[in-house]
C-alpha cells in the first residue's frame, strides 16, 4: 500500500501518477467513457494534470488505490478571484457507502486547507447529483445543449457549393479553382 504514497490527510493517501497510474487507468476510462458527449476529458489529460501538479490522486482508507480513488482539482475564478476544489473523478469498486462519504470528506478538507470558497462536482448522472443534494451540494446552473456535430434537416436535400476562402486575400471563390 506505501507504494507511490506522497502524502497523507487523515485516512486519505495522495499518490504520485507515475507510479499508481497502471492501477487507476482503468477506472479513469470507465468513468470518462460514462459519456463521451459530456465528459471532453481523456485519460492522458487526468495523467497530464496529476504528473505536472495541477490535480490531486487520492486513495482512501485500507483501500487500494486501484479500487478506490478520486481525482481533485483547484480552479481560481478569473474574475471573482476565488479558488474553487473540483472533484474531477471518484472511483470505487467497492460496496462500502461509506467511500462516497470519504470522497465528500476529503473534497471539504482539501477545499479548507487550500482556502477554496466551494467545492464542484459536474456530473450527467442522476443518481450522483441525488446524492450530491443530500451532502449539500446545489444546483448552481442548468446546462442545455445543442448538437450541432450533425446537419440540420432543412440543408439535407439543399445543393451544396464548394466555397472556399483565401485567407491572405479574403477573396471567396464559389467554385474552387476558378480565378477572379
Amino acid at each position: 500500500m506505501n507504494q507511490g504514497i506522497i502524502n497523507r490527510l487523515g485516512d486519505f493517501y495522495e499518490y504520485d501518477v507515475r507510479v499508481v497510474w497502471e492501477d487507476i487507468n482503468g477506472g479513469v476510462k470507465s468513468i470518462l467513457s460514462e459519456d463521451p458527449n459530456w465528459m471532453t476529458l481523456r485519460p492522458e489529460d487526468i495523467y497530464s494534470m496529476c504528473s505536472l501538479g495541477s490535480a490531486n490522486i487520492w486513495g482512501y482508507g485500507e483501500y487500494p488505490v486501484r479500487d478506490v480513488f478520486c481525482i481533485t482539482k483547484i480552479d481560481t475564478c478569473p474574475y471573482r478571484r476565488k479558488k474553487t476544489l473540483q472533484l474531477l473523478i471518484a472511483w470505487s469498486v467497492a460496496k462500502d457507502p461509506t467511500v462516497a462519504d470519504g470522497f465528500n470528506e476529503i473534497a471539504k478538507l482539501l477545499a479548507r486547507r487550500n482556502h477554496c470558497s466551494g467545492i464542484e462536482i459536474w456530473t450527467s448522472s442522476e443518481k450522483l447529483s441525488s446524492y450530491a443534494s443530500t451532502k449539500g451540494y446545489d444546483k448552481t446552473m442548468y446546462i442545455k445543449r445543442m448538437n450541432l456535430d450533425s446537419k440540420p434537416r432543412y440543408f439535407k436535400d439543399e445543393p451544396h457549393e464548394d466555397t472556399t476562402v483565401e485567407p491572405i486575400l479574403g477573396i471567396v471563390n464559389s467554385k474552387k479553382g476558378q480565378d477572379e
